[in-house]
Parts: C-alpha cells; sequence; structure tokens
C-alpha cells in the first residue's frame, strides 16, 4: 500500500523537474540498507509544497532536501554511536560492581563476556545480568549516558554537522521568503 502510494508522488515529482535542471538532482550516495524511495519521497514533497517555476527556485528545493537527507543521515549516525557503544558501557558498569576481584584482566574479560549477554536472544541470560544491572541502580539511562559519553567527540562532530545543515535550511528559508515577497510586490506593481 505504502509503494503504491509513493509511486506517483515520486513519478509526479520526476516528471516536474525541467528537463534541463535533472542533473541537479540526482540522487545522494545511499547507506547500505537505505531506501531510495524515502529519498524520492521527500522530493515529491518538497517540490509539491514549494511548487518550484525558476532555475533559482529549483536550486533552492534541491538544496533543501539535501540538507534534509543529511540531518537524518547524520541523526542515525549519532544514535547508532549510542547503541553501538551499549556493550561497552555495560561492561564497564559491570566492572564497577565486581565484589573483591582484584585480576583486572579477569574482571575486563569476564566483564565483556556478561556485557555481551545483556543483548542475549535468551530472555534468560539477558535478564540475569540486566537484574545484576538494576540492583546497582544501573537503569537503561545511565547505560546509554555512559555510551555518550564515551563517544562524545564523534556525537559533537555530527552534532556540528547537524546544526550547519540546519542553519543552512533556515538560511534558505529565510531568502525563499524574501524573494517571494519580492516576486509578490512586483506582479502587485504590474497589475496596478
Amino acid at each position: 500500500m505504502q509503494e503504491e502510494t509513493q509511486k506517483p508522488a515520486i513519478e509526479t515529482a520526476e516528471s516536474k523537474i525541467p528537463d534541463q535542471l535533472k542533473g541537479l538532482f540526482c540522487e545522494p550516495p545511499f547507506l547500505e540498507g537505505e531506501d531510495p524511495n524515502l529519498y524520492r519521497g521527500l522530493l515529491a514533497a518538497v517540490i509539491e509544497e514549494r511548487k518550484p517555476v525558476t532555475v533559482t527556485d529549483w536550486i533552492a528545493v534541491n538544496d533543501l532536501v539535501t540538507k534534509l537527507w543529511e540531518e537524518r543521515v547524520f541523526r542515525r549516525a549519532s544514535n547508532a554511536l549510542i547503541r553501538g557503544g551499549m556493550i561497552k558501557a555495560v561492561a564497564y558498569y559491570l566492572e564497577q560492581v565486581r565484589d573483591g576481584e582484584l585480576d583486572l584482566g579477569r574482571i575486563l574479560e569476564a566483564s565483556m563476556s556478561e556485557a555481551i549477554g545483556y543483548f542475549s536472544r535468551d530472555p534468560k541470560e539477558r535478564n540475569e545480568v540486566r537484574s545484576r544491572l538494576d540492583q546497582y541502580g544501573i537503569s537503561q539511562a545511565e547505560l546509554h549516558a555512559k555510551a555518550a559519553q564515551d563517544n562524545s567527540d564523534a556525537l559533537q562532530m555530527f552534532e556540528r554537522m547537524i546544526a550547519a545543515r540546519e542553519r543552512g535550511r533556515r538560511k534558505l528559508s529565510k531568502e525563499d521568503h524574501r524573494r517571494r515577497r519580492e516576486d509578490r510586490r512586483e506582479a502587485t506593481k504590474g497589475s496596478e
């Protein structure tokens, strides 16, 4: 059903792009697992909303779609960094709660092995590790915070890239509004 509704919108968007500007709208390189139809659907929605006419309008549409798509990629990568850091965070907290063990190498190895159990498909194994952390008040929030802390440099880099795209989108929007006001003024003057 979703594919059926997306297809006409995508075909409509692509048919509205002037032939001489189709080269401007090449798809971005997609990451593995990304659905190109999501990008095309976004493009169709922006074309429908903006109703571009001039070359400048079409360039603004392309820029906006590109910035939105990149923001989406960066936000997903930022979330993935935290998810990916969870095993290390679980291992860190399991190390902290070991009682009376002095062999640090053995503790690290045991903690990492036990941390993997936190993500096990076996509910018994998973609940055992989660229960151990729960008894010390270590929740998902602490684990996410630790994973974020361990990846803070990379997360800050993604946040800067996201913020740059957001600023770019705001700038494009302001320019678009200004230009549309000027066009309306010109149209009003011309009709007088």
